[in-house]
């Protein structure tokens, strides 16, 4: 196979810079009948990937309760003891914590031939790609987003995150971001296991008239009055904080709900916007379309078809199409945005949830302590038995501290109180086993959770082999976390190379104190030939961390004996242990070396003088 590599020409000072795609907006008075056929279309797909989701939204609301342990309903009598040691959330929140405690990194090889001329201009270029992925990662807060997304795998199974080109990001110049979509907004195709092999993906939110006017330009107008298309039924509303029953995300009444007298319980407005607010109720729908597209059977030498498959996007909002796109008229990869993580990946789109696994464990163990408390307190302040001459009354008995109950004379000699039976030892044996059972669930033991360290003297490789061995449902969640980055990656750094067509500057205030700035020219990532201008070709991929160590001292310790034995140089030990600035404090440490040894003095004790001081 003979490859000709393409002449590169210079870039001209006046060398045009076209504005990033835009999206055409219909605006018709009135809708078209086609536009009406498609309006109905995407609403019959949405309504089929709704009714098989919507199964799964009573579950969800479940996990987001007992996340924060809200098991005691507002039914339960307000002398019974609830108690609501939570042992979910530190789960959870250890396990995002140490996914996110690794540095995401990117890695882009291009794709050149090795060993030419034009290898070290595409290095370059790649370098420079990896450092605009890691100024819009640091600059357009793009970890909040992914960590957020995390949660969202381990409380439903799956999250998702859009990469796109958003306008207003970098002073008005645009940028490509990635952001959470949250899952009671998403309507994957029911056949679908990933987000690779569905036929389409729909995002169904409520936006003022004001975002859709500002999404749309000019769309504003046609929903001033508002909706009115009965959009509340048609959306699957998130549970909230404020409002544990899933209907909405505030309290519209302030008054109790009957018998109760206290307004914590109060009605919640079936709405979460404010009535006088006009809401629309919009829809992105994202189809996978094919065409046939002539070939040559190199096999036979005769002419030949393939199906080659586009993806197109359709916004409806209340009936009325906004636009009706394809994917390829808003980006050259011509791809749908979303990426899906899933920390269990069993083949299914939304996976286990870990929330899930612990709820039966967590519900056990309120129970048992309510149970403990009860006795305690009925042990405390008991029940007082006393005589009456008719006998017991012909009134309900209940278990409760400080009651009166009066018996016949018969059944007693003379009044005390009455003991409740004592607690047996196997009730802490039961908390214990239920206690054992999430962190083997979970993979998240009482240490890794910020308790104590293991009962006796246990040398330090014994407590980091238990460690690493308890980490490993860890890394296969990372492993899957990779597996979406790369994918939002790709996309965002094609978004990148095609739109950052001005010019601009980067500065870079990095999480290690990096201090970095790097100026680009316009379509600095199209390679321009003489038949025209060519986006740059890579592989990329992200590394949370799946292959290294995940305590920390563990590999600052390794750094340290690794330096010591002159396997590894100052600067890779100081980014080992994250000193700040460690590219800079390498370099002025190696010149001021240099220095002293041209001066014929010592430079210090060697390597390993040092590791032993």
């Amino acid at each position: 196979v003979t490859v000709t590599e393409p002449t590169i020409l210079p870039l001209a000072k006046d060398m045009a810079s076209d504005p990033p795609k835009l999206p055409k907006v219909h605006l018709a008075a009135e809708p078209t009948e086609q536009d009406r056929q498609v309006a109905a279309r995407v609403l019959r797909l949405f309504q089929v990937a709704r009714d098989h989701r919507r199964p799964m939204l009573p579950r969800w609301r479940q996990n987001y309760r007992m996340l924060f342990n809200r098991y005691w309903g507002p039914g339960r009598e307000a002398w019974l003891p609830s108690p609501q040691v939570t042992e979910i959330l530190p789960i959870i929140r250890a396990s995002v914590g140490f996914m996110t405690d690794q540095r995401i990194t990117h890695n882009i090889a291009p794709a050149a031939i090795p060993g030419n001329e034009y290898a070290d201009f595409f290095s370059n270029l790649a370098d420079t790609l990896e450092t605009t992925m890691l100024a819009t990662w640091c600059a357009n807060l793009e970890e909040r987003e992914w960590t957020t997304s995390i949660w969202d795998g381990f409380i439903y199974g799956a999250g998702i995150q859009k990469t796109a080109w958003e306008s207003d990001l970098a002073g008005g110049l645009g940028d490509a971001m990635a952001r959470r979509v949250h899952p009671f907004h998403f309507y994957p195709d029911p056949r679908a296991t990933t987000e690779h092999d569905g036929d389409f993906y729909i995002e169904s939110r409520e936006m003022s008239v004001e975002e859709l006017d500002r999404r749309f330009p000019g769309a504003g107008d046609l929903f001033r009055s508002g909706g009115g298309t009965g959009a509340n039924d048609l959306l699957d509303r998130p549970p909230s904080n404020v409002d544990w029953s899933g209907r909405g995300s505030a309290t519209g009444n302030p008054g109790p709900i009957s018998p109760a007298t206290s307004p914590m319980y109060a009605r919640a407005r079936d709405g979460a916007r404010d009535p006088s607010l006009p809401g629309v109720h919009v829809l992105e729908c994202w189809v996978r379309e094919y065409e046939f597209v002539s070939t040559t059977d190199t096999r036979t030498d005769t002419d030949a078809k393939k199906a080659k498959s586009n993806w197109r996007v359709i916004v409806v909002a209340e009936g009325r199409v906004l636009m009706n796109e394809p994917a390829s008229n808003l980006w050259d990869h011509g791809q749908h945005p979303y990426s899906r993580f899933a920390p269990i990946d069993i083949g299914e789109f939304w996976g286990p949830s870990m929330v899930e696994l612990l709820i039966s464990p967590q519900q056990s163990i309120n129970k048992i302590l309510a149970a403990l408390q009860q006795n305690v307190e009925l042990t405390g302040n008991p029940i007082w038995k006393e005589t009456a001459a008719g006998g017991l009354r012909r009134t309900p008995i209940i278990n409760r501290p400080g009651q009166r109950v009066e018996v016949g004379n018969a059944m007693v000699d003379k009044s005390g109180w009455e003991q409740p039976p004592r607690m047996d030892s196997s009730m802490m044996q039961l908390l214990n086993f239920f206690l054992s059972r999430m962190e083997v669930i979970s993979g998240i033991a009482a240490m890794q959770k910020g308790g104590g360290a293991p009962g006796g003297r246990n040398a330090q490789g014994v407590i980091d082999s238990v460690q690493e061995s308890a980490f490993v449902g860890i890394r296969l969640a990372q492993r899957n976390l990779e597996y979406a980055m790369t994918t939002s990656g790709e996309k965002k750094a094609d978004l990148i190379i095609e739109n950052y067509t001005q010019p601009r500057l980067l500065a870079i205030a990095g999480p290690d104190r990096e201090r970095e700035m790097l100026a680009l020219k316009a379509r600095h990532f199209q390679i321009p030939t003489n038949e025209g201008a060519i986006p740059l070709k890579y592989q990329l991929y992200v590394d949370a961390g799946s292959r290294r160590h995940t305590a920390r001292q563990v590999m600052e310790e390794r750094a340290v004996q690794l330096f010591t034995l002159g396997a590894i140089d100052r600067d890779s030990l100081l980014k080992s242990v994250d000193w700040p600035n460690a590219a800079k404090v390498a370099e002025e440490q190696d010149a001021r070396e240099a220095q002293l040894a041209a001066m014929g003095e010592a430079a210090g004790p060697g390597q390993r003088q040092r590791a032993r001081a």
